[in-house]
């Protein structure tokens, strides 16, 4: 053979070899380290942000979590005067019938309490009724993971 025929021939080979690499790659998906990793950042929803809230009131929008595992929400609260409590209710149809999922009953200190989720609906909201003369600021997140 002559010395362009190697040529050729190296350049075939070396373009086979290299599709041959991209589809096995293409074939595995991506690396099982990316995929744990994607796993664990959870998506967070701003649920209430610093609202005063002095009558019984529906404390949040609804979030759609439709695919979502596991939640976790965050409730701060500074109490100046009463007691208030939290109920995060569930919807089975996007809103218009909600279900009380976990309550968090007379909260009448200031602080923060983070509520674990599980077996939940497709649509989650945050409730609050008040006792007494209440004055209360509250800020509340809802954190979601696959």
């Amino acid at each position: 053979m002559n010395r362009d025929r190697w040529i050729t021939a190296g350049i075939v080979l070396a373009l086979l070899f290299s599709l041959l690499g991209l589809a096995i790659d293409l074939n595995q998906g991506p690396a099982p380290e990316y995929e744990a990793a994607a796993a664990l950042r959870p998506v967070t929803y701003d649920w209430m942000s610093a609202t005063l809230i002095t009558s019984t009131a529906q404390g949040s929008d609804s979030v759609n979590v439709g695919y979502y595992r596991e939640a976790l929400g965050y409730i701060y609260t500074t109490v100046n005067t009463g007691t208030i409590t939290y109920t995060i209710q569930s919807s089975p149809d996007g809103g218009d019938t909600w279900f009380d999922h976990t309550d968090l009953t007379a909260v009448s200190a200031t602080g923060g309490v983070s509520v674990p989720l599980s077996t939940f609906g497709p649509t989650l909201r945050i409730t609050c009724a008040v006792g007494g003369t209440t004055n209360v600021t509250t800020t509340a997140w809802l954190s979601l993971k696959e």
